[in-house]
């Protein structure tokens, strides 16, 4: 009797399964389907987003070097600290020192006149360097005289 009870069940279980496979089964595909596109879809949108990221960070890192001038500042500072040096020590006179600092806002319009456009060229950088290296030598003589 357990024999034919268990051959009845193994009977309604493969039918079960059989059931069970046909109504499930094309359900796993579809999903599986449905996320895979989904997946495709949201990599596009991912690599345009990590595109345009990048993008924007190059432009902005540019644009961020392109208006800085560190080594006419730093340079700029140097020489008016050397006219301030050279009026107290008493090596250059009051009009002199007017002179020097005419000169050095000169610099300073043309620093402001090359960072406008947003760029400073190679060619405005190399301007900017002849103004300061006149401008020093300018401030040696006058302290030597």
């Amino acid at each position: 009797m357990f024999r034919e009870f268990q051959k009845i069940n193994e009977k309604c279980s493969a039918t079960k399964k059989q059931l069970f496979y046909r109504t499930i089964k094309p359900f796993p595909t579809i999903l599986v389907k449905a996320t895979n596109q989904m997946l495709n879809i949201n990599k596009h949108i991912m690599k345009r987003i990590l595109f345009l990221t990048g993008f924007l960070f190059f432009a902005a890192l540019f644009a961020v070097n392109a208006q800085r001038t560190p080594g006419t500042n730093a340079r700029q500072a140097t020489q008016q600290g050397r006219i301030a040096e050279g009026v107290q020590s008493g090596e250059i006179s009051r009009p002199e020192e007017a002179k020097l600092r005419a000169q050095q806002r000169h610099i300073n319009r043309s620093k402001k006149q090359a960072k406008a456009d947003g760029v400073v060229t190679p060619a405005e950088r190399g301007q900017i360097n002849r103004k300061q290296n006149r401008a020093s030598r300018n401030i040696a003589v006058e302290k030597k005289d």
